[in-house]
C-alpha cells in the first residue's frame, strides 16, 4: 500500500474553507442587519440591540459549527471569543452601520439613542440601502478574520 503525501495542501484547503465560511457569514450578517433596520417602514425604524444580538448570534453559531467540521480547535477558540464579546461585536457592527448610514444619507438621516439598547433611525431620503451592504459586509468580514486570527 503506497504512502499518501499531502505536501501541506490539506492545511491550505482547510484555511480556504474557513475563509469561505467567514465570507458567507459576513454576507449573511450584513444582509440580516440591513433587513432588520430597514424592515417595514422605510422612513423610521427602531434598532433593538437585544434582538439584533440574538439574530447575529444565531448566524455566528452556525459559522462556528461549519468551521468545526474543518478545524475543531479553531472553532472552539472562535466560539469562546464570540461568547465573550457578543454584545460588543453587535454594538460595533451597529455603530459601523450607523456610520455608513450617516455617510450615505448625510443630513437626511436622524439617529436617536432613546435608551442604551434602543436606537431610533429616521431617514428622510427615499434611497435604497442596498448599496451599503457591500461596505458593511467587507467590514464585518475583517472583524471576523480578526477574531479567527487571535
Amino acid at each position: 500500500m503506497p504512502n499518501i503525501q499531502f505536501n501541506g495542501r490539506k492545511g491550505a484547503l482547510s484555511r480556504l474553507e474557513i475563509e469561505k465560511v467567514l465570507y458567507a457569514t459576513s454576507e449573511k450578517i450584513a444582509l440580516a442587519i440591513l433587513s432588520y433596520v430597514f424592515k417595514g417602514a422605510k422612513e423610521q425604524s427602531t434598532i433593538d440591540l437585544w434582538e439584533l444580538e440574538n439574530l447575529v448570534g444565531q448566524i455566528l453559531d452556525d459559522a462556528v459549527r461549519k468551521i468545526g467540521t474543518v478545524d475543531l480547535p479553531l472553532a472552539e477558540s472562535l466560539s469562546f471569543e464570540i461568547k465573550r464579546r457578543k454584545s460588543a461585536l453587535v454594538g460595533d457592527m451597529t455603530n459601523l452601520l450607523l456610520e455608513c448610514m450617516k455617510d450615505a444619507f448625510r443630513d437626511s438621516v436622524k439617529i436617536t439613542y432613546s435608551t442604551p439598547r434602543m436606537i431610533s433611525v429616521t431617514i428622510k431620503a427615499n434611497k435604497d440601502p442596498g448599496f451599503m451592504r457591500r461596505e458593511l459586509k467587507e467590514i464585518i468580514y475583517e472583524m471576523l478574520r480578526h477574531l479567527v486570527s487571535r
